[in-house]
């Protein structure tokens, strides 16, 4: 198991780290919300984003988390804990969107997210913001993104193969954002290898969305990152026995990019530096694996090569079992391609 020594706690005393309590002992043991008892799912994230007045609820004492959330309600979520009390007031009664009065409950957010946030594009690009269409998972990742300053295409860009059957294009907009979802524990993947960025969100699924962020920034979720990477090397073990290089790269990819999340968040962690070292030995098997199903033997030699040194430094930072299992197979491949090539 990849399993962390640190303990993390909060990295300064600003006003954003300080957004949550990073552990639930903070949570309130009587749920605030009617419809949001101690078993629902979303119930811890629900709950501390309450605390700290983040979310709110509705006046009959219900969060309603299935409700789907629109554009305008992401915007002023995202905003409400961000913006100050003088940005508030520039943005009052000034609409540059056809489709934005400029007296709506939502406007000043819209417009602070134009102007000040670099959220989303105003006119001449756009001149319509859809404030009641749902707001979908890519759209919601990018706006919670360039609200905290984060731009993912100076993050992990080296970065461009398939992570999902439904994200498998580097050139797609939305690619980059996902791509940083994972590095964060925002997006988890199972074996059915779809993320659905066009899937329309709801109100719970914004709040795990946001409570998992905002611990990330905090540095809190190392251990969850590193788990994540070893459930997909598991399944990668999986794949490369059964020469499934299709889905084998969608979990190579992620499991590099949960390790490497781990690593951003915990440079000096010995556990993460290995587990980024064992993803990319995994990738350099299953290129590997899919030049021999192309006869390509001496590309197979020269990957094979590549995945045992990385299992070899890896071995360095303590992660042996993985290690063995790469250099093992490594060596196999390396031999049948050999032999062929006599």
């Amino acid at each position: 198991m990849l399993v962390s020594n640190m303990n993390h706690g909060l990295l300064g005393s600003t006003a954003l780290s300080a957004l949550l309590c990073l552990i639930p002992l903070c949570v309130h043991a009587q749920p605030s919300f009617s419809d949001v008892p101690l078993t629902h799912p979303r119930y811890i994230a629900i709950e501390a984003l309450k605390q700290v007045n983040v979310i709110q609820g509705y006046p009959d004492g219900t969060f309603k988390p299935e409700r789907i959330v629109t554009r305008a309600e992401a915007v002023t979520l995202i905003l409400r804990p961000l913006a100050s009390a003088v940005q508030m007031e520039s943005a009052k009664e000034i609409s540059r969107y056809t489709d934005v009065p400029k007296d709506a409950w939502y406007a000043m957010y819209v417009e602070l997210a134009r102007d000040k946030f670099g959220m989303i594009d105003g006119p001449p690009q756009t001149t319509a913001f859809s404030p009641s269409s749902p707001v979908n998972k890519a759209q919601f990742l990018k706006l919670l993104l360039r609200a905290y300053g984060v731009d993912p295409s100076r993050n992990y860009g080296e970065i461009t193969t398939p992570i999902a059957s439904d994200v498998a294009k580097s050139a797609d907009w939305f690619y980059p954002y996902i791509r940083y979802a994972i590095t964060a524990s925002m997006e988890v993947v199972e074996k059915e290898n779809v993320i659905n960025p066009g899937k329309s969100l709801t109100r719970g699924e914004i709040a795990r969305l946001l409570y998992d962020f905002l611990l990330y920034r905090q540095g809190a979720r190392t251990q969850f990152l590193l788990d994540t990477a070893e459930k997909q090397l598991i399944d990668a073990l999986s794949f490369l026995q059964s020469h499934n290089t299709a889905d084998g790269e969608f979990v190579t990819t992620r499991a590099l990019l949960s390790s490497r999340g781990a690593l951003a968040r915990s440079p000096d962690e010995p556990i993460a530096k290995g587990a980024v070292k064992v993803s990319e030995g995994f990738k350099e098997l299953f290129l590997a694996d899919e030049a021999g199903a192309n006869s390509a033997w001496a590309d197979v030699t020269e990957h094979a090569g590549l995945a045992w040194h990385k299992a070899e430094e890896a071995r360095a930072f303590g992660l042996d079992a993985l290690a063995v299992q790469i250099q093992e197979i490594a060596k196999k491949m390396a031999d049948e391609a050999r032999a062929q090539m006599r």
